[in-house]
């Protein structure tokens, strides 16, 4: 933070961006393991592809986008 006021940018985190973060750690774990869909609270099916491809932009961290993307590419070559 006092390398941002020094440098005269100040940057906030985008709001549950560690919520957003924690999700997609949980998906890719599900997708690696064959899961598919989970069930939304609404009862709705969401598909675990489709929702990790919303999260790539909301992601900070680039360890973590690297192996949403390796994770996505690889359920793509199964099917």
């Amino acid at each position: 933070m006092r390398a941002c006021v020094e440098a005269g940018a100040l940057v906030f985190p985008e709001r549950g961006g560690c919520g957003f973060e924690a999700e997609a750690r949980v998906l890719v774990d599900w997708l690696g393991k064959g899961k598919r869909f989970y069930r939304a609270a609404d009862g709705g099916e969401v598909n675990i592809a489709g929702r990790l491809v919303w999260l790539l932009s909301r992601v900070r961290d680039a360890e973590l986008i690297a192996l949403m993307e390796r994770r996505l590419k690889e359920s793509v070559s199964e099917q």
